[in-house]
């Protein structure tokens, strides 16, 4: 690994820590979008490889991360088969998962734990068709004013299951900690008017808040931001957490948003 953080083609044949070896591991993703299906064969090796460099990876946690990644593959998710439109765009969108999943891998290896949100789209069409599977959009990006909400919970001044209200956007500007808002937020092109979508709110498991909602518009939208809000008129509310993604041209999308807080951090 270099000092910027970048895991580059091989991990070295031999890497010494405490004295005990390591195994030679190899990745290209930066090189090949294709190889997010490599990249979830590494990520199996990647657990032993880690305790043999004496991290403490969250199992938990990393079995989060491989079952997202399945719907960033380009060949299949399990037996299912990737339609032509969804490798074209999962190939597109890989630079920002790549983005985001390569400081949590680096974290992760270390044994450093930190609140985590994982973005999942499907298009569809005017006929109501799906035009893009379900797929793993983006691993960012809790914002400093949805930290600070958080911490406003702790004494009642801030109720965290208000953050269930969907804003999408056409804006192509990259996540920002500062950010309090979309950058180009849909308004009156959505079903109904200047209204973000309320999510169905769920708890897959104890550590993970899910919030499931779909936006609709007018005619086709050329989206590639969403933003998880905590009021539902658009416009205002603050925001937990923006995505930035590859364009999808949809008349409607369906949003699966989850926040994992991992133990141990």
């Amino acid at each position: 690994m270099d000092a910027d953080g970048v895991i580059r083609r091989s991990v070295g044949t031999r890497a010494v820590l405490q004295n005990r070896p390591a195994q030679v591991i190899q990745l290209d993703p930066l090189v090949e979008p294709e190889a997010v299906d490599n990249l979830y064969g590494w990520l199996k090796l990647a657990a032993p490889f880690i305790k043999q460099l004496g991290g403490h990876p969250d199992d938990a946690f990393t079995s989060q991360i491989l079952q997202a990644l399945e719907y960033a593959k380009l060949i299949s998710r399990g037996t299912q088969a990737v339609s032509v439109e969804t490798r074209r765009w999962r190939r597109e969108n890989w630079k920002n998962i790549w983005k985001g999943l390569r400081p949590l891998l680096v974290a992760n290896s270390l044994g450093v734990r930190s609140i985590q949100c994982f973005l999942f789209n499907e298009g569809y069409d005017e006929h109501g068709r799906v035009n893009l599977e379900k797929s793993l959009a983006s691993l960012r990006l809790v914002t400093d004013a949805g930290v600070a909400a958080m911490v406003d919970a702790f004494t009642n001044t801030f109720e965290l299951e208000t953050f269930n209200f969907h804003g999408v956007g056409t804006g192509s500007t990259a996540e920002a900690v500062t950010q309090t808002a979309l950058t180009t937020e849909l308004t009156t092109q959505l079903s109904p008017d200047n209204t973000r979508a309320t999510g169905a709110q769920t708890q897959p498991s104890a550590n993970i808040y899910q919030s499931l909602a779909t936006t609709t518009y007018d005619a086709s939208q050329g989206v590639q931001e969403h933003g998880l809000f905590s009021q539902s008129a658009t416009g205002g509310g603050t925001l937990w957490d923006r995505s930035q993604f590859s364009i999808i041209n949809s008349t409607s999308i369906q949003h699966t948003h989850q926040t994992t807080v991992p133990a141990g951090g």
